[in-house]
């Protein structure tokens, strides 16, 4: 039997069951409407990173930074590490008026965590093409966004690592966001899936 929904709403409007944006229980669902929900939740997620790795490959980032040792040059890095950020508090501040906050937190993430890498692996490409001192050996995409990654992860190989003291600044800045990500952001989402689902019992 065909379904006259015209497809999940998982963001809080409420669009498509007509009953305004009160939280859901999503392991209250039955096993069929959970499933669909999970599949479209997670394809958007996947989308999500594959969107921002595309972008990462296409666009041209070794100029983000613009040249070695300038205050607008590290003004302009910062400003994308900000808005990077700003994304992952928009989707952190989504989670309070969705539907089903569990879900609303995957996509979130899934978006905000790969822009947040990205970010860092551009700056650092466009360093190592300014600065061919700036990290112990020259850095092409793969081998920006692998360094980026493994400082994300705390991995920390050893086989690339910055000499410079500008690209040294921006391996701190990215662990203090590291730290923020994974430290503070992911309890202060989690405190805001709880604080949604007990909105069921007021």
């Amino acid at each position: 039997m065909a379904s006259d929904r015209p497809g999940p709403d998982i963001s809080g409007s409420g669009a498509t069951r007509g009953d305004g944006v009160s939280p859901g229980s999503f392991s209250d669902l039955d096993p069929t409407e959970r499933s669909r929900l999970a599949r479209w939740s997670i394809t958007r997620s996947v989308a999500a990173v594959v969107l921002v790795v595309v972008a990462y490959w296409v666009l041209p980032l070794e100029g983000l930074v613009g040249g070695p040792r300038t205050s607008w040059s590290y003004l302009r890095a910062g400003a994308a590490v900000l808005i990077a950020l700003v994304v992952l508090v928009a989707q952190i501040k989504a989670v309070t008026t969705a539907r089903y906050p569990q879900l609303r937190v995957l996509e979130g993430f899934s978006l905000a965590i790969p822009l947040i890498l990205v970010v860092f692996a551009a700056t650092y490409l466009s360093m190592s093409e300014f600065d061919t001192a700036a990290f112990n050996e020259p850095l092409g995409k793969i081998g920006a966004l692998y360094f980026a990654l493994t400082t994300m992860t705390t991995v920390g190989f050893g086989d690339i690592h910055p000499r410079s003291d500008p690209a040294r600044t921006m391996v701190m800045v990215q662990m203090i966001v590291n730290f923020g990500v994974f430290g503070v952001a992911s309890r202060v989402a989690y405190s805001a899936v709880q604080r949604r689902l007990d909105a069921r019992n007021p």
